[in-house]
């Protein structure tokens, strides 16, 4: 009995490690097709295709790819500032979706790669400022904003233009992930 219980455990253990990880796996993505994980599509269509030479590397194919990511969910995605974190990513608003290109050379400074992030959010703050000798009828005011959190809006779309150049005779090979703690 004592057995199956460790068994059970470990079992248990290993499913929730393994279910984080599937979270974080990318997903492969169509052209002009929609895919949707954890409530946000996304899709991608090719505006533009030509061939291009690299200078000493031979002939490639450049395409000029627009990303777009929506928000399909019933609710807004919001995570609020927490002014105690003791690293300095404070400001920095988080990754939602990060979308990469398998087969993109990244050459002449090309795309391989590219992120969406939410929003961020600010609060208006008026304080007065009253100079040293003078009345309250002549203090002055002034507004600060103040950043208070992160959101997507339902319904809310994000688009992103890309060159990716790839190996001739090849069409981009893209692949998605939406991260599990936004």
């Amino acid at each position: 009995m004592r057995h199956l219980f460790f068994f059970t455990c470990l079992f248990v253990f290993f499913l929730g490690f393994f279910a984080q990880v599937q979270a974080q796996l990318f997903q492969p993505l169509a052209e002009n097709e929609l895919s949707q994980q954890n409530g946000l599509a996304v899709s991608y269509r090719i505006l533009n295709q030509r061939e291009q030479e690299v200078k000493n590397k031979g002939m490639y194919d450049r395409f000029e790819v627009r990303l777009e990511v929506a928000n399909n969910n019933s609710f807004d995605l919001s995570r609020l500032l927490n002014e105690y974190r003791q690293d300095n990513t404070r400001l920095e608003p988080p990754v939602v979706v990060e979308v990469t290109c398998r087969n993109a050379t990244g050459y002449r400074l090309t795309s391989t790669n590219s992120t969406f992030k939410m929003d961020t959010r600010y609060l208006d703050y008026k304080t007065k400022i009253n100079p040293q000798g003078k009345d309250d009828d002549e203090a002055n005011w002034r507004t600060t904003r103040i950043p208070i959190g992160y959101f997507w809006q339902v319904g809310q779309r994000k688009t992103d233009d890309l060159i990716f150049i790839v190996p001739k005779g090849e069409k981009p090979q893209l692949e998605f992930r939406v991260m599990d703690r936004f």
